[in-house]
């Protein structure tokens, strides 16, 4: 593996100096120094392309690559944040924009380089077309993330179909909590007969892997679809409606998505598909990592960064938001950014602004319904059910065709109709987020009177105006009231986040000696919670009985020679220096308190 940097030719490169002084066996060309298959070689490649030209080099260099293992890396100057999803779009696997703070891109390279070492260990059995459990064939890579694989197979015992298989990496499979929860969810997962979401056939552990087989072929990613072409504005509905009732079907089996974003809606056999369910188990950050660096924070839910937050149905909706406007705009504010940058500011101010104007006039029945999904307050956001009934409706609407080939009204025409009717009847007070529904079913009556010659006769007739205009006043009425009960029963169902109070539980030891169980995914950056001093897991020496805290890993970049050499110290026991160390072993009293 060899990681190349392609940068502006003849001149200076602030990222380029940085990469070279933490990897200085690292291959630095300018652009158009050498030719892509040049660059490409035969050997996995991490490329890092920092000039101008980034976005179609990375189209070009994703295409040359073929089959062959490539992640590329594209850092954008000042003024190029519109970029962002473009980038994602171009084939890039992380697009980053300057200014960057200090080791983010040094982290977005280990991380990339991470990647490619599990897929280059998992190389091996899908080159020889190893079996899982004696029924799915690995056939050839998919794709990688930080925290999973994923792979094409066949079912062997259903006449070679094509499926795609998740393996979750080792470190996550290696707990037993998370194992537990894992199968817990697939169960459900595997129960449900949504066609809006990706059918899970199958969950289990092989060679240390978890894994979870979806009934789905080799499939495209929005991001794939946007490179071939602009949405229109009924597709975008059907991509709606698609994941509005792939997330209610979720909800209703008690379960969260929490990762909605565009390299989780499939196009499959021309079907949008809601899939990867590697977050339902509420384990975000299995690497106890700290939040300065994620990419995926870009379609991530405000209340998700808030230490005393509540994570509900409508925090994906907020996600939902976010893909919507990114696939009607390609653009996202949060893409290429680190997820501290304007936090506060995300957490309490609604950042997307949603207008006429930074939204194409091709999509304007989807305005007000961003902006009604994209509220930094989660009560704010429409439920799930409402949701439904809007983009069911907006779907129905774009999908009817006139009589005669006359042209139907436009969607603003019918808002517009739908607000003065509201009006009219003294209705002022309605929720802004159910005037799409509102305008969605004047508009279908009005299509129905039309059909039968009774339009004349609806326009015309002001007692039979007002009838109309009240039967739509009780019907949203009923739907108000059915979705605060439907609200009521499945807001229970909420998981409350606290980020640094979850993973498995484990006992603890600090600097002072304390020592206790406890959950936590921050292990960075744990304090004791009697004392406030440093604590990490706790270990038992089987030569002198001592029970001790290991040191913590300092917050510096560190070469592989002190790594080695910090690990050595790490296995062995402080007090008597023998490596016979176990972790210490948790109190049938904690286990039943926690």
């Amino acid at each position: 593996m060899i990681i190349i940097v392609i940068k502006k030719p003849e001149s200076s490169c602030p990222y380029t100096d940085e990469i070279l002084a933490e990897y200085p066996d690292c291959c630095v060309f300018g652009h158009r120094q050498h030719t892509d298959q040049e660059l490409l070689g035969t050997e996995p490649a991490l490329i890092v392309l920092t000039h101008q030209l980034a976005l179609p080099h990375a189209k070009a260099l994703r295409s040359a690559a073929g089959p062959r293992m490539v992640r590329i890396i594209v850092v954008l100057g000042e003024g190029f944040s519109s970029h962002a999803i473009q980038a994602r779009v171009a084939g890039a696997d992380v697009c980053l924009l300057a200014p960057l703070p200090p080791g983010m891109l040094l982290r977005a390279i280990l991380d990339e380089c991470a990647i490619m070492r599990r897929v280059k260990e998992l190389s091996r059995p899908v080159d020889s077309h190893a079996l899982i459990n004696g029924r799915f064939r690995l056939e050839s890579f998919l794709g990688a993330s930080r925290h999973a694989t994923v792979v094409l197979a066949s079912d062997e015992k259903n006449n070679a179909a094509p499926v795609t298989i998740k393996l979750l990496r080792k470190s996550i499979a290696g707990s037993p909590d998370f194992m537990a929860e894992f199968f817990s969810a697939a169960k459900k997962l595997k129960e449900l007969n949504a066609p809006s979401l990706a059918p899970i056939l199958e969950a289990g552990a092989w060679e240390g892997y978890a894994y979870l087989v979806m009934a789905v072929g080799k499939a495209e990613n929005l991001y794939n679809v946007l490179a071939k072409r602009q949405l229109d504005e009924l597709e975008v509905a059907c991509i709606a409606l698609a994941v509005t009732r792939g997330l209610m079907a979720m909800t209703q089996a008690g379960l969260l998505h929490s990762d909605v974003k565009p390299e989780n809606i499939l196009l499959c056999n021309k079907q949008y598909l809601l899939a990867d369910f590697g977050s339902v188990m509420q384990f975000e950050n299995p690497d106890c990592f700290d939040f300065t660096y994620w990419p995926d924070a870009a379609f991530t839910c405000p209340e998700f960064f808030a230490e005393d937050s509540w994570i509900s149905a409508r925090s994906d909706i907020y996600s939902l938001g976010l893909v919507l406007y990114a696939l009607l705009t390609r653009e996202n504010p949060f893409a290429g950014r680190s997820c501290l940058r304007d936090l506060k500011r995300r957490l309490t101010e609604n950042m997307v602004k949603i207008t006429q104007e930074n939204v194409p006039k091709q999509y304007p029945t989807m305005v007000r319904n961003l902006d009604a999904m994209l509220q930094c307050h989660p009560d704010k956001r429409p439920r799930l059910r409402e949701l439904e009934l809007i983009f069911s409706q907006t779907v129905t609407l774009l999908e009817t065709v006139s009589p005669e080939g006359t042209p139907k009204p436009s969607a603003t025409q019918i808002q517009r109709q739908a607000a003065e009717a509201v009006k009219n009847d003294g209705e002022e007070e309605l929720p802004r987020r159910s005037l799409a529904v509102v305008a969605s079913r004047r508009s279908l009556n009005l299509r129905v009177a039309s059909d039968t010659g009774a339009v004349g006769s609806v326009a015309a007739g002001p007692w039979r105006h007002r009838k109309l205009a009240g039967w739509l006043a009780v019907a949203l009425i009923v739907i108000v009231a059915v979705g605060f009960a439907i609200g009521s029963l499945y807001g229970k169902r909420s998981v409350r986040r606290v980020h640094f109070q979850q993973g498995p539980l484990m006992m603890f030891t600090c600097y002072n000696g304390h020592t206790y169980a406890d959950r936590t995914l921050d292990l960075r950056n744990y304090k004791c919670r009697e004392c406030g001093e440093p604590a990490t897991q706790s270990y038992t020496c089987r030569s002198c009985k001592k029970v001790y805290g290991l040191s913590v890993w300092p917050k510096r970049d560190m070469t592989e020679k002190e790594s080695q050499l910090f690990e050595d110290k790490l296995s062995k026991c402080p007090f008597c220096e023998s490596q016979d160390i176990y972790p210490t072993p948790l109190q049938e009293s904690d286990k039943k308190s926690k």
